[in-house]
């Protein structure tokens, strides 16, 4: 049941009828790893006598703990809006939303404590990315290159891409494709 914004957990069974008898089994259930970050404009980058604009993200699965506070980066993601209620109890919305950021990629811009973007990635693995100067453009290593080659000279190429950016939205191949 669904009630003021809240599931309840069912206090009888349907099949035995007894009460108080539900318990959740840890082992058969799925967790994800979720976490609010609050990301902060630069203090040096905003006019004198301003407060800085604070943003909030929210980071699910491997980008869990990937920043640390004080890295500047660079913040790929979804800009969501959330209409907030009057009361609990009612259906009436407020005109103001509370907004946030459904995080899909940090970038480093500026040298942080990691060394790179994967923290568990070896320094020979493709997914190592040692910061550098935002300048600079990471080294592409021959075999990847390789294979970015192959992918080119496919004749599906655009097809092959709108299947592979956000699988899991079906049809709008039109709207990917843009």
């Amino acid at each position: 049941e669904l009630d003021k914004g809240r599931i309840s957990e069912p206090s009888q069974c349907d099949k035995c009828q007894e009460k108080n008898t539900m318990s959740l089994i840890h082992n058969r259930c799925v967790f994800k790893d979720k976490q609010f970050v609050k990301c902060q404009e630069a203090p040096g980058e905003i006019p004198e006598g301003e407060t800085p604009h604070t943003v909030n993200l929210c980071v699910f699965e491997d980008l869990v703990d990937s920043v640390k506070p004080g890295d500047r980066v660079q913040v790929t993601g979804i800009f969501r809006a959330i209409p907030l209620r009057v009361k609990a109890t009612q259906r009436s919305l407020r005109s103001v939303f509370k907004t946030y950021i459904d995080v899909i990629h940090f970038q480093k811009t500026d040298k942080g404590r990691l060394s790179a973007e994967d923290p568990g990635a070896d320094k020979e693995s493709e997914f190592y990315t040692a910061l550098k100067d935002s300048s600079e453009t990471a080294h592409i290593s021959e075999e990847r290159m390789a294979r970015f080659q192959e992918i080119a000279s496919r004749q599906d190429v655009y097809e092959l891409l709108v299947r592979s950016f956000a699988p899991s939205i079906y049809e709008m191949d039109d709207v990917k494709m843009g």
